[in-house]
């Protein structure tokens, strides 16, 4: 994966021609034998820059619920998955430090449907503070 992701023949990162500067993946529940049976969230920078960003992104899920705003919180899908409550059992670790690609469990009950408007979220509130105007 971080091979794909960073092309070092090239000196450059899938990013760059992109534009995108943090790429999340979501993965399904292990279900495999002696698997985990969670379900999986990776965060890695694509760009030098992106490594603050996704730094930021991934330090506001991890304190999620913190920080997860009323108008997210208060969603029907957001209270049957109970992520005011418990949040979304994220605890980063580093998987690929030179590529600074982080892994974690993710609760069962989150979806792609809650997860990416909170990511959107806490990426909007990044960027505000980055560019001097405030969370």
């Amino acid at each position: 994966f971080s091979g794909r992701v960073h092309d070092t023949s090239r000196g450059t990162t899938a990013g760059g021609r992109s534009g995108v500067d943090v790429l999340f993946a979501l993965s399904a529940e292990d279900r495999a034998a002696g698997g985990s049976g969670l379900k999986g969230v990776s965060v890695v920078p694509l760009t030098p820059g992106g490594r603050g960003a996704a730094a930021a992104l991934a330090s506001a899920l991890e304190a999620a619920p913190e920080g997860l705003p009323p108008s997210l919180a208060s969603q029907p899908l957001f209270v049957k998955q109970q992520l005011g409550t418990d949040g979304f059992g994220i605890g980063f670790e580093d998987a690929d430090a030179a590529s600074g690609l982080r892994v974690s469990p993710l609760r069962n009950a989150v979806s792609r449907k809650t997860f990416l408007p909170t990511v959107l979220h806490f990426a909007e509130q990044h960027q505000q503070a980055a560019s001097g105007r405030g969370c």
